[in-house]
This record gives structure tokens, sequence and C-alpha cells, in this order.
């Protein structure tokens, strides 16, 4: 792990002086582990972005596909020199080299090259299990390390990876899953720290054996004790392992195996032992700004619901937490102090029912309305910089596996004042019900400005984009249903596509979320 400074520095963020001798990144890249079976099917999803955000001309992406030992199966090189959405299908890709076996676990690796500063080395890339049942998401996560520095800057802190919900019911098979580096690793093992609702702790260890180069591994680790541990309510694990050579996030959710559903969401650095100086962010003007701030979407009528999940993964550090629910227009409709209170040193686990919070309200108030939620963070001007929550957008009918993105709070860098917009991007997918929030809100206490937000919508085509426009009040949220836009739809014409959304805000984050109905919802942050 780097630390907050560090990634800041060496991503060249705004209004932060880079490191003097920064090296530039020619070469991104990314590596999922991959299954196929029955109607369940891997996909990448990503656009040319750098053309739009980076004004590079053009880049190249290599693609490998691997079995699940390491093997290379299938090369190809593509040159990206157009603005549109692109689809990498692992089913395509088997059934073009004649594999037609009942299941594949594999890997695809997906290296972008340039002759121009990429900036990050990970790319804007989207792991995407879909079938019939359900169509779930993540970021880029895991990656093969690009040289030696690379892996010395990010193996800089050794920390366990942890911050994912456990669902016990029987029949739901919680996992995470990697692929491994370019050496090999003798004796794998991975300890387990499993913690229950009420803050109790069992561990036990799993051997992985001899791990290959590129060897693809999903683990199961959950059994019939382990159910009865966490006593019917959701759980998380703390991952420590000895892994090398890549990028150690994982990815991580749960399985339906007759269902062909694979949940998604990815792991995140423990940093419970990392107590030093940069483990911290100050607040440089606690009367104007907020300690720190978390900004999030809010369904809570009929079947659906919302959870905030605070994970025991952070720095020690005293917290207090409120609540405020806010409307599309930015009004605050009900607060409620004091959620949630963490004394130093005592991390806790706490799932955090929105609707149940403010039941008062929306008991009053039960005309469907678009609600974003607003957590504020007290702690005393000093807060953990890796403080990260889980969000649980859901359905209790059906299967019910929620979203359970992975996110962080915003602290009060007064940098960002002086940016003068935002640039986001995400995928919209015509086969489930697709839904892109974006919420305009900050951690400046009196935050007053709107934010006027121009919509670009890319098919895989390459067909001109569509555009639009909208107004986005302080504290206020849009939400754009693709159901209801059938040019967009139109455009898009049964494929997965991108919206860029660039506002005249630094404060603009979105959100997105895919549900087929079942009660599986997939869903992620925007790049």
């Amino acid at each position: 792990m780097k630390t907050y400074q560090t990634h800041l520095k060496t991503t060249s963020s705004h209004g932060v002086q880079p490191i003097a001798n920064r090296k530039p990144v020619l070469k991104s890249s990314a590596i999922f582990p991959s299954i196929v079976r029955g109607e369940l099917d891997t996909r990448v999803l990503f656009m040319g972005y750098w053309l739009v955000k980076r004004n590079i001309p053009e880049v190249s992406v290599l693609r490998t596909l691997r079995d699940d030992s390491g093997n290379i199966l299938f090369r190809e090189l593509q040159v990206i020199d157009t603005v549109r959405a692109y689809e990498v299908s692992v089913s395509a890709i088997l059934e073009q080299i004649g594999f037609y076996g009942d299941t594949f676990i594999g890997s695809i690796e997906l290296e972008v090259f340039s002759t121009r500063d990429l900036v990050f080395p990970y790319p804007a890339f989207v792991l995407n299990y879909v079938s019939p049942a359900a169509s779930t998401v993540v970021h880029t996560t895991g990656r093969i390390y690009n040289d030696l520095e690379d892996l010395e800057e990010n193996d800089d802190i050794q920390v366990p990876e942890a911050g994912f919900d456990i669902i016990p019911r029987p029949g739901v098979d919680p996992y995470f899953a990697f692929v491994n580096g370019t050496v090999s690793s003798k004796n794998a093992c991975v300890r387990i720290e499993l913690i229950n609702a009420e803050q109790q702790r069992r561990e036990k260890t799993l051997e992985l054996g001899d791990l290959e180069p590129y060897q693809a591994c999903f683990v199961h680790f959950m059994e019939d004790n382990d159910r009865e541990f966490l006593d019917g309510a959701k759980g998380t694990v703390i991952l420590h392992h000895d892994l090398k050579g890549f990028f150690p996030r994982f990815i991580a959710g749960h399985m339906v195996d007759d269902a062909d559903v694979v949940s998604l969401t990815h792991t995140f650095y423990d940093t419970t032992s990392h107590r030093s100086d940069d483990a911290y962010w100050s607040n440089a003007d606690a009367t104007r700004f907020e300690d720190s701030t978390v900004g999030f979407p809010v369904q809570v009528h009929g079947d659906r619901y919302t959870e905030l999940v605070v994970y025991p993964n952070h720095s020690p550090a005293e917290m207090r937490f409120d609540l405020r629910l806010c409307n599309a227009d930015g009004i605050v409709v009900a607060c409620v102090a004091d959620v949630l209170h963490i004394a130093s040193g005592q991390a806790q686990l706490a799932h955090l029912d929105i609707g149940a919070l403010f039941s008062d309200y929306l008991a009053e108030n039960t005309e469907p309305t678009d609600y974003t939620a607003q957590l504020v963070v007290r702690a005393g001007g000093s807060v953990p910089t890796r403080l990260k929550f889980g969000l649980n957008l859901g359905r209790r009918s059906g299967l019910d596996i929620p979203s359970n993105i992975c996110f962080n709070a915003r602290v009060p860098n007064p940098a960002m004042l002086t940016k003068p917009m935002s640039f986001k991007w995400a995928p919209l997918d015509p086969g489930s019900e697709s839904t892109l929030v974006m919420n305009n809100y900050s951690f400046v206490r009196d935050y007053t400005d709107a934010a006027q937000v121009k919509l670009k919508f890319w098919s895989h085509s390459g067909d001109e984009p569509i555009e639009k426009q909208v107004s986005i009040p302080a504290n206020g949220s849009h939400w754009f249903r693709l159901s209801e836009h059938p040019d967009v739809a139109s455009l898009f014409d049964r494929h997965p596509g991108w919206v860029t959304c660039e506002a005249n805000s630094p404060f603009m984050v979105c959100w997105y979320f895919f549900d087929a109905g079942n009660g599986v919802v997939g869903a992620d942050h925007s790049f």
C-alpha cells in the first residue's frame, strides 16, 4: 500500500506538487479472474476515454486470455483510436478458439500501451459477470506490476485486505478471487479473520498450496460453523496473506450456482495498524470544512433498501457520524445525529439501515422520491485518509444480494476548491434496469454552488454521441434512468454503452447500478 498523500503526488492530482523524479506511466493494465458456465459470461467493458480525458490520439490494448494454470490461450492487439464503447467477452473468445467445455476458469488481462503519459497504472475497465439472472460490476482491481519500481512503490506498507460483506444464508456462497503475479508462490496461505455483527472474531487458515505464475484462484471459505458464528446477520472478513508480485486487490462477492449469479465488489486495505502521521488528514479550516463527508444515493421505496456499511479496517480514530437525507433539489428533509460513535482503537462493523434511520420521515412521505444521503464525519479535526465504506443498494425480494460498493470518504482538501471542473464516466447496460445518479455535494459546510453538467452517451458503433444538459443544485442529485430515454437506448442498440459527465464543479460524484429485477443489484461508483 502507498499512502494517500503519495498517491496524490504520483498521479499528478490537482493542486498537489508532483514528485520531482516521477516516472511517466506508458503502460497500464488490469487482470481479472474469469468464469464462464451455463449462461454466465465474463465481460470487460471500457470506452476510449484516453482520447477525451488525456487528449491521447490512440492507445494499443493487448488482450490475453489464460486458463486457470496461467497458460496463454489467446492473444490479440487492438488499436483504440475512436471514442466509443468496447466490450471483451470471454465466452466469445472461447468460442473463437474452439473451447466448448462446461465451465471455464481463468483470467483475462488487458494491457494498455501509449507513447504519452497515462498517469494512472490502472486503466478504467469494468469487470462484468453477466447472465439472464443478473449483471454485476466492479472497476479495475488487480494488476501485474509494470516493473520493480512499481512493485516497491506499492509494497511500501504491507497490510491485509478487508472491507466487504459476508452473507450467511445457505445457498449463497461467499468467495474472493485473484490472479497470481509473474512468479510462483510456494505454500501460499491466507489467514482469515471472520467478524460477526456482535464484533466477535474467529480465525482460520486456508492453505492455497503452490501457485503458478498467472494462476487464477476463486477461493470459497464459508463452512457451516462459520454460518453459525454469523448467526443470520451479515459479517465481514480480514484477509491476511503473503502473496507478492501483483497489486493485491481481490474481487469478492457471492455465488449462487443454480441461478448463474456471481456478485461483485472488491477488497480494500486494512489499515488498523497504520498509525503514522500520513495515515491521517488534518482539517485545515474546521470553521469552513467538515472533517470528512460521504454522499450516496438512497432507495427506500417498495422492496428496495439502502445500507451504509462501516468496516473495522481504518486507522484508529475517535469518530462520530451524523446523517442527512436530501431530496433531488438539495433540501435536507431529515437529519439523525450520532448514528454511530467509534472510539479510538475500537473500529467496528456496522450496517446502517437508511430506511429505518429515517422511518418517521418516510412514514409521512410515502410518495416515491429520489433521495441521496450525506454522512458527516466528526473526528476532532483529523480523519483517517483510508476511511472506506460499503454501499448496499438492494431488493428484499428474490435472491436479495445487494451491490456492496466499496467507496471512500471525501477528505477536506483545499486544493479541490481551485479545481474548475470534474469529469466522470460510467457504463450503462440496456440488458437490465440501468440507472446513473449524479450527486453534487461537498466537504464545504455552507455549500451553495449548483453544477451544470454536460452528458454525452457513447455507443459501441461509434455513431455520433447524444448530448444532454442537466443542472444539479448544491447537495442535490439527478437520476438518469435509461428506460426513460428511448433515444439513448436506441443509440446503444442492446449493447452496453457509456456516459461521460463533464461538470463545472469539482464536487460531482456519480454512481451507476444494474438491476435485473430478481433481487441482485450490480453497482459501482463512476470513474
